[in-house]
């Protein structure tokens, strides 16, 4: 299956982990939703504001349903709990094929598509991770080209460096996605 980007609606960061988050743990309460986002080795922490906020939006979206959950015993109110809807699950489909594809590493889209490639089919995440290959490979034939074009090797040292720089971290990129495609195909169900 190919997925395509939504024009209907944009999913935060934030919003696409607790959309992984309730895809992967099944229905959970704003509070047990803290305690797995907190036991998340990758990205930064989402404080209980982002993880409520969050929430609220993607109800009010249709990607999530909520009802009181009545059987809680002891002090404190009823907790509200939370399950992903269709829509819901097609939307952080949707959102990690995307950014397996676009993400960035400076906006952390990429890592977290990383942690919902489970989400995804073994040959949509090729699909995806082979489109990101493309893309690197595009840009870092760009970058040698304009690098060629302006005098390569008789720059001055900084702005040789620059292009330098730039070629060196996107071919990083380009084999670690060839190295996990390898993955993919090897380990992935």
């Amino acid at each position: 299956m190919i997925y395509n980007k939504s024009e209907e609606f944009s999913i935060s960061n934030s919003e696409a982990r607790l959309l992984e988050t309730l895809a992967v743990e099944g229905e959970l309460s704003g509070y047990q939703m803290i305690s797995c986002i907190e036991g998340f080795a990758a990205g930064e922490p989402l404080g209980s504001t982002s993880v409520y906020t969050g929430l609220k939006s993607l109800e009010e979206k249709g990607c999530l349903t909520a009802r009181i959950d009545t059987s809680k015993r002891g002090k404190g109110p009823l907790p509200k709990k939370y399950r992903i809807t269709e829509q819901g699950m097609e939307a952080a489909k949707s959102r990690v094929f995307d950014d397996l594809v676009e993400g960035t590493l400076q906006d952390g889209r990429f890592d977290l598509a990383l942690s919902g490639m489970a989400l995804l089919g073994k040959e949509a995440v090729l699909q995806a991770l082979r489109r990101r290959r493309m893309n690197l490979e595009g840009r870092l034939d760009g970058i040698k080209e304009r690098f060629v074009a302006r005098g390569g090797g008789d720059l001055p040292l900084h702005q040789e460096e620059l292009f330098r720089h730039s070629m060196v971290l996107l071919e990083t990129e380009r084999r670690f996605v060839a190295e996990l495609i390898d993955r993919v195909k090897r380990t992935m169900r």
